[in-house]
C-alpha cells in the first residue's frame, strides 16, 4: 500500500523526543519539571495509538477466519451475482433506514405511516 506522507508515521515519536529534551534541559538548568504529568502524556499517546490500531488487528483476523472458511465464492463475470447482491442489499437496509427515521416496527415490506412533528 502506497502511503502518501510516510513521515506522519514518525511523527509521535518525534513529538515525543522533543517533550523529552525539553524536559531534560528543564530539570537540568531549572531544577524544576514534572515528570508525572510527562509520563501521563506519554502513557495517554500510547494508549491512544493502541486503540486506534486494535481495531485493524481483529477485523483483519476475524476476515481472514471467515475467507479461509467461506462455504462458496460466487463468480463475478456475469452481471446476474452483481446484481442480485445489490438489489438484495437494498431490499434489507431499506427497513433499516425506515427504522432509524422514525418509523417504529416498519420493515422493507410495510409502509411507514408515522409522521414526524417538528
Amino acid at each position: 500500500m502506497h502511503r502518501p506522507y510516510p513521515w506522519m508515521l514518525f511523527a509521535p515519536l518525534l513529538i515525543v523526543g522533543i517533550a523529552t529534551l525539553e524536559g531534560l534541559l528543564l530539570d537540568r538548568f531549572t531544577g524544576a519539571y514534572d515528570w508525572r504529568a510527562y509520563f501521563a502524556s506519554l502513557g495517554d499517546l500510547g494508549i491512544r495509538a493502541v486503540v486506534s490500531i486494535l481495531p485493524l488487528g481483529l477485523a483483519a483476523g476475524a476476515f481472514g477466519w471467515l475467507w479461509d472458511h467461506r462455504l462458496y465464492t460466487m463468480p463475478l463475470r456475469s452481471v446476474g451475482p452483481g446484481s442480485c447482491s445489490f438489489s438484495a442489499r437494498n431490499f434489507f437496509t431499506t427497513g433499516c433506514i425506515a427504522q432509524t427515521t422514525g418509523c417504529a416496527g416498519s420493515g422493507p415490506l410495510t409502509r411507514c405511516t408515522t409522521r414526524r412533528t417538528s
